[in-house]
């Protein structure tokens, strides 16, 4: 396992830009 900080960094680069789109999808996940 890699830096912690490293990990969750890279994470959010991926999961930011699909912020908008979760955001847009989660009234119609109900």
């Amino acid at each position: 396992m890699g830096e912690p900080s490293t990990g969750m960094l890279h994470h959010i680069e991926l999961w930011v830009p699909d912020l908008p789109r979760a955001i847009a999808s989660w009234p119609s996940r109900r």
